[in-house]
């Protein structure tokens, strides 16, 4: 099985830690990305263990309390990371832009 980013995924990687880096230590980065590395792989050992968001065939995994991954399973071999998410932010802009 393997993940498939999204663009905006990327995107969300990329301001998540451009902002963690430019207000935080090193260290928090590092483990921001532990906690992230940590959660894709319990998401590729068993996709369905997480919930459901009500956003059809979505589901999410707490990365650290401000941060989540939304994903979806598309088939046996490929999981589809939607959103590296901002729990802050109004869920109902999910699909959208990271604007």
């Amino acid at each position: 099985m393997q993940l498939i980013w999204t663009e905006l995924a990327l995107d969300d990687y990329d301001n998540c830690i451009n902002y963690l880096e430019k207000y935080f230590s090193e260290k928090v980065v590092k483990d921001f990305l532990f906690m992230l590395e940590k959660n894709c792989s319990l998401i590729l050992q068993n996709p369905t263990t997480f919930p459901l968001t009500g956003i059809e065939n979505t589901r999410t995994i707490l990365i650290i309390p401000e941060v989540s991954i939304f994903y979806s399973i598309k088939n046996e071999n490929e999981i589809l990371i939607i959103r590296i998410w901002n729990n802050r932010k109004n869920k109902k802009n999910l699909l959208k832009g990271s604007k």
